[in-house]
C-alpha cells in the first residue's frame, strides 16, 4: 500500500498595502478597468470577468492584485471596498464603483472610471507635450554650454593670454569660468547636475513641497492658462459625473479634492467641502474664497451658481468640463508656438556672448597692428648707414631728425614671452610675408632695422628677418 502525499493549500501572498507598490502600473491599470467594464456588461459574473482579464495582465504585481481582489471579493466583500485595499485606484474613482455597486448599475460606473482614467492621462499629456519642447532646447543648450565652458573656453585662455591687448570684460569673464571649469569641472557639474535634479524633485515631485514649484508655473502667463483650462476640465468633468451618478456634493467635492493636482485647487475643493457641507451655497463659498477669480473665472461662476439655483449642476457641469477639455487642446499648440521663439532668443543670446567673446578681442588685435603699421604715427627710417653714422643729440637738447631718434633708442630687444613659446620671424616687414623661423621667448637680439612697427634681427642660424613690435621688449 503506498503512502499518498498531502495535497497543499496555495499560500497567499503577502499582501501590499503600499501605493508605490503600484508604481507604473497605470497602462495595465486602465486596461484591467476596460476590459472588466465591457466584460461585466456582457453578463459574466464577478469571478469570472476578473479570471478572463488576468490572463491579460503581463506585470506580476497586476496579476497578484487581481489574485488578492479574488479572495477578498470570494470572502463576501463588496468590489469597492476590495479595491480600496489594494490602493490601485484613487478614492474618487472608488466612489463611483461603490455607487455602481448601490445602484446595480456597476458596469456603466466601469465604463464611466475607464473614460476618467483616459481623460487624466490626457490631462498630464497635454502638459508634458507643452513642456518638452523647452525641457529638450534648454538641455541641449546646457550640453553646448558646458562644452564651450570646459573645451573652448581654455584654448581661447591659453591664445589670448599671450597676446599684449586689453581684453573686454565679458572676454575675461568667460576666460575665468573657462579656467574655473579646467581645474574644478570634474567636481563643480556632478554636484551642479546633482542639486539641479534635487531642486526639479523638489519643485515638482515631493508632495510636500510640489506646490511651490506648480506657483512658479503658475506665473507664466501661457502655462497659467493651460492649467487653469485642464483643473476646469477636471472640475466639470469628475464633479458633474459624480453628482449625476447620485452622490451627495460633499462627498463629490472630497473625491473632486483628491483627483485634483494642482495645490491651489485642492485648497479650493476642500475649502467649498467644507462651507457646502455647513449648508452655504456656491455663491457664498466662491464670495469668501481669496482671490477665486484667479483659479475660476468668473463666467464660470455665475454659470455654476445658476445651475445651483435651476437644479441643472450636474449637466452644467459636464458641459463646463468638455468646453475645458477642447479649450486645453487649442492651448496647449498656442503654447508650443509661443514657446518656440522665446527658446531661440534665450539661445541666440548665449551664442551672441560667446561670439563677442572671442570675435572682440581679434579686431582689437588687429587694430593694434594697424595702428603700429600706420606710416602718418611712425616716422620713416632711413638708412641704415645713416643712423650708424649720425652722433646722438647732446641732453636736453631737442632731436633735430627721425635718424637722430632711433640713434637715441635700445639697440636690443627681448622676445616678450607667451603661451606659445616663441614668436615667428618674417622676411619682410608684414604678416603677409614668408615665416623664415622662430625666436624662443627670453631671446635677446640686436636690432639691425626699424621699420613700421617691425623690428631687423639676425637668427641664430644666420637668416634675417622682421619680428613684429608687439612681440617684443626694447632692452633700455
Amino acid at each position: 500500500m503506498t503512502k499518498t502525499k498531502p495535497i497543499k493549500k496555495p499560500t497567499k501572498n503577502k499582501r501590499t498595502t503600499s501605493s508605490l507598490a503600484n508604481f507604473g502600473l497605470g497602462q495595465e491599470r486602465d486596461l484591467f478597468i476596460e476590459n472588466l467594464a465591457m466584460l461585466l456588461a456582457s453578463g459574466m459574473n464577478i469571478m469570472a470577468a476578473l479570471e478572463a482579464v488576468k490572463e491579460e495582465m503581463r506585470s506580476k504585481r497586476m496579476r497578484q492584485i487581481i489574485d488578492e481582489l479574488k479572495i477578498d471579493i470570494d470572502a463576501g466583500s463588496p468590489i469597492s471596498k476590495a479595491l480600496t485595499k489594494t490602493r490601485l485606484l484613487p478614492a474618487h474613482i472608488i466612489s463611483l464603483i461603490r455607487i455602481g455597486e448601490e445602484t446595480g448599475r456597476l458596469p456603466a460606473s466601469l465604463k464611466m472610471v475607464a473614460t476618467q482614467q483616459q481623460k487624466d492621462r490626457l490631462f498630464k499629456s497635454k502638459i508634458r507635450s507643452a513642456m518638452i519642447y523647452p525641457v529638450i532646447v534648454l538641455s541641449l543648450a546646457f550640453i553646448i554650454g558646458i562644452g564651450v565652458v570646459w573645451f573652448l573656453l581654455p584654448r581661447l585662455v591659453t591664445i589670448f593670454t599671450g597676446l599684449d591687448i586689453k581684453l573686454p570684460l565679458v572676454t575675461r569673464v568667460l576666460m575665468a569660468i573657462g579656467t574655473f571649469m579646467k581645474v574644478h569641472g570634474l567636481i563643480v557639474l556632478p554636484i551642479f547636475i546633482a542639486l539641479t535634479i534635487l531642486l526639479i524633485l523638489i519643485l515638482f515631485v515631493f508632495p510636500k513641497t510640489k506646490s511651490a514649484g506648480q506657483a512658479l508655473l503658475f506665473r507664466f502667463p501661457g502655462v497659467k492658462r493651460l492649467i487653469q483650462e485642464i483643473e476646469l476640465a477636471r472640475f466639470g468633468y469628475i464633479l458633474g459625473n459624480l453628482l449625476d451618478s447620485g452622490l451627495s456634493v460633499t462627498d463629490a467635492l472630497d473625491s473632486l479634492c483628491q483627483a485634483a493636482a494642482i495645490h491651489s485647487y485642492q485648497k479650493l475643493y476642500r475649502f467649498l467641502r467644507d462651507q457646502v457641507k455647513e449648508g452655504d451655497s456656491f455663491k457664498k463659498c466662491f464670495s469668501h474664497f481669496p482671490n477665486v477669480k484667479r483659479l475660476v473665472p468668473p463666467s464660470i461662476q455665475q454659470m455654476v451658481i445658476a445651475a445651483e439655483q435651476s437644479g441643472r449642476l450636474p449637466e452644467t457641469l459636464i458641459k463646463i468640463g468638455k468646453n475645458f477639455e477642447e479649450k486645453s487642446e487649442s492651448t496647449t499648440k498656442d503654447l508650443a508656438v509661443i514657446l518656440e521663439p522665446i527658446m531661440l532668443i534665450i539661445v541666440w543670446f548665449a551664442v551672441l556672448i560667446i561670439a563677442l567673446a572671442v570675435i572682440m578681442p581679434i579686431y582689437g588685435l588687429i587694430g593694434g597692428l594697424e595702428q603700429a603699421t600706420n606710416p602718418s604715427t611712425i616716422p620713416a627710417p632711413n638708412s641704415s648707414k645713416s643712423q650708424t653714422s649720425s652722433p646722438a643729440a647732446p641732453e636736453g637738447t631737442t632731436p633735430a631728425s627721425s635718424s637722430e631718434q632711433k640713434s637715441s633708442l635700445s639697440k636690443q630687444l627681448k622676445i616678450s614671452s607667451n603661451d606659445l613659446g616663441y614668436a615667428e620671424v618674417f622676411d619682410q616687414p608684414s604678416l603677409e610675408g614668408e615665416v623664415l623661423g622662430q625666436a624662443s621667448s627670453g631671446a635677446v637680439f640686436d636690432i639691425l632695422d626699424r621699420e613700421k612697427g617691425w623690428y631687423k634681427i639676425t637668427l641664430p642660424n644666420g637668416e634675417v628677418g622682421w619680428v613684429a613690435e608687439v612681440q617684443a621688449e626694447l632692452i633700455k
